[in-house]
């Protein structure tokens, strides 16, 4: 059966040229597009991410180098397990690898997809990605060995954290904008690499561990469907769509580019900051189709600093011009973590009473005004600052006029 698999491939591929053809022909209707479901069935991104994509590629493991210890749980396709690995070069010897599996009986689509997850994640190398330590195909069932993520998977572990009575998060807001830092710096990645992953969300993501030091990755690959299905919605044909991560250019259309990314991010911020809580909560997924493409926006997790939302305002823009790339995500989120405070509190719960907002919103001549970390034009002032306890904000009174150049890092506020 393992012969078949590259011939499939090339079959598979010379169909994508053929609709790729299709599709870019002016004779191709917008309403023929909005049917379609190759944009859900067979992404050309997942399969080539701008770089030529071989099964020689893959680094083939023997079967006699690989044992499972123990299940982690069901995937999209089979069990996966925990396992060792020996006599991988480069590798330490024994490793710890988490290997996913495809059962021996498995659709011919099933094949094909298990073996493109493969060639995806084999073509990258970033720390804030799951790695690809190699495949076993030659025996059944196959596997994929992947490094093994300790920490489980991000919405899992927010869910773990959430305060309990008499029991408050032990994450801090640092903790929260590193994980987002760790996932803006894998998207960044693939955005620079060309390649839409049109699946970023908390499910998808993976934690080297639970405790300090934990590192965030893009782990998932458009395989998670299974494991989160109520997340999904069906179009046309057995296709299933994350609407609730979807811009409207995306379930609309079929448009998937870098900014579909970038809205997906914006989802995920949310859902970190909100410690792993549905998006759009009571909303079911036409509901959200409908509101979305009426211009809802979501409203800020309880307690979000002002900055946070304002980054996920911004990455849920109509126009998907007008959104931000993952550079300039990742330098708004540098700021927040830069700005540091005598004091770190604990998430406690329902209520952050003591923590200020990582901006600050000024108010002159009636107006206020929002200040980022970059320096902004704004009038020369003295201030009496006085912290809010319930909106979380500094706010500055402006007393004189001539205009200047702020920088609002040379300011420090130290909390009540």
């Amino acid at each position: 059966m393992l012969q078949n698999m590259p011939k499939l491939y090339r079959r598979k591929h010379t169909e994508l040229q053929s609709i790729q053809l299709e599709l870019q022909s002016p004779d191709c209707k917008l309403s023929k597009l909005r049917a379609s479901t190759i944009m859900t069935d067979y992404n050309p991104n997942y399969c080539f991410a701008g770089k030529a994509a071989s099964v020689n590629d893959l680094k083939e493991v023997p079967r006699r180098n690989i044992s499972l210890t123990r299940g982690l749980g069901h995937g999209a396709f089979g069990e996966v397990y925990e396992g060792l690995a020996v006599g991988i070069p480069g590798e330490p010897s024994p490793m710890q690898v988490a290997v996913k599996t495809l059962p021996e009986v498995c659709s011919e689509q099933d094949e094909l997809d298990f073996l493109m997850e493969a060639l995806i994640i084999s073509k990258f190398s970033h720390q804030n990605i799951v790695r690809c330590i190699g495949v076993s195909l030659q025996a059944l069932p196959r596997f994929i060995l992947l490094e093994l993520m300790a920490g489980g998977d991000l919405k899992s572990f927010l869910r773990e954290t959430r305060p309990r009575l008499e029991h408050p998060s032990s994450l801090t807001m640092v903790d929260l904008l590193n994980i987002a830092k760790d996932i803006a710096r894998g998207c960044q990645y693939l955005e620079e690499n060309q390649f839409i992953h049109r699946d970023i969300a908390a499910r998808n993501c993976l934690l080297t561990c639970k405790g300090p030091g934990r590192v965030a990755k893009i782990g998932d690959f458009g395989m998670a469907r299974d494991i989160y299905r109520a997340s999904y919605y069906r179009k046309g044909g057995r296709a299933m769509l994350p609407v609730k991560w979807m811009p409207p250019e995306a379930f609309m259309e079929g448009i998937f580019t870098s900014k579909t990314d970038t809205w997906s991010f914006g989802v995920l911020l949310w859902e970190i900051f909100s410690l792993g809580y549905m998006p759009y909560p009571s909303r079911s997924n036409q509901e959200v189709l409908e509101f979305v493409t009426n211009g809802g926006r979501m409203d800020p997790p309880q307690n979000c600093p002002g900055p946070v939302y304002r980054i996920m305002t911004q990455s849920w823009q109509h126009q998907p011009e007008d959104r931000p790339n993952f550079s300039t995500i990742l330098e708004r989120i540098d700021y927040c973590l830069q700005v540091q405070y005598s004091n770190v509190f604990a998430l406690g719960p329902f209520l952050m009473q003591h923590v200020l907002s990582i901006y600050l919103i000024v108010k002159y001549n009636g107006h206020e005004y929002t200040a980022w970390p970059k320096s902004v034009v704004l009038p020369t002032f003295s201030f009496d600052c006085a912290t809010h306890s319930l909106s979380n904000t500094a706010i500055v009174s402006i007393s004189s006029c001539s205009v200047t150049r702020f920088l609002f890092q040379s300011i420090n506020f130290t909390p009540k």
